[in-house]
């Protein structure tokens, strides 16, 4: 199989890290210090001042905690209990709390590869989504056999299901993806990066037609990345 990226050269950097780091080990005066280019700094608070806001927030803090502690020793000869200490700070916010967008559904114990089960995922989804977010379409997305079933079941249940789109899911676009991006920059010196990185015979083939995915989808990435 071909590897994206030559080993050797990957072989020769580590090995030079290595000895970097054992060099900044054993030397830990100021002057190796310097050769690696470590600086020190110090920060220092004479700059700073505080803010109204600031000054606001840090007395009522204050007068928090003292009341606390006034009304703790006042109470321990009681039944009586104080809320705790974290919850003190808690009850005063003015924030509320977002919400999150993303939903979950039970998890179905049926056959995933049956177009009744996408059936009923499909109208599990859009009594779950649509009333709650007023929704007028739903785009449900889906790969390889999933992809196929739920294309069935909207063939066969127009109406019931007309507010749901049905798309490819990822590993379809990038799928249908590659080999538009093989034919036309294979030629345009991808194939000579692909031969660096060590790809020969069958495997080189296989990029150039795009015929195994994950080996393209990596060496695609890698190329993105280095470029």
């Amino acid at each position: 199989m071909g590897k994206v990226g030559p080993k050797r050269p990957r072989t020769l950097v580590r090995r030079n890290l290595t000895e970097m780091i054992k060099t900044a080990s054993l030397n830990t005066n100021s002057s190796s210090l310097n050769c690696l280019n470590v600086r020190a700094s110090r920060a220092y608070l004479e700059g700073f001042k505080e803010q109204t806001l600031e000054k606001s927030k840090r007395e009522s803090l204050e007068s928090k905690v003292l009341a606390n502690m006034f009304a703790k020793a006042e109470l321990e000869s009681t039944e009586k209990h104080l809320i705790e200490f974290k919850d003190l700070f808690a009850y005063d916010t003015q924030t509320s709390p977002n919400i999150s967008n993303i939903q979950y559904i039970k998890i179905i114990n049926e056959n995933p590869d049956s177009s009744d089960t996408m059936r009923l995922v499909s109208d599990l989804i859009l009594s779950t989504v649509t009333p709650e977010h007023q929704l007028g379409y739903v785009v449900l997305m889906g790969d390889g056999k999933t992809y196929q079933h739920l294309m069935e079941i909207k063939c066969l249940y127009g109406p019931a299901l007309s507010k749901l789109l049905i798309f490819p899911g990822n590993w379809h676009v990038l799928a249908n993806y590659q080999p538009v991006l093989m034919k036309i920059y294979y030629s345009a010196g991808l194939k000579e990066l692909a031969q660096i990185a060590g790809f020969r015979g069958e495997t080189l083939t296989s990029l150039e037609k795009s015929s195994h995915f994950k080996r393209t989808h990596q060496f695609l990435l890698q190329v993105w990345q280095g470029h």
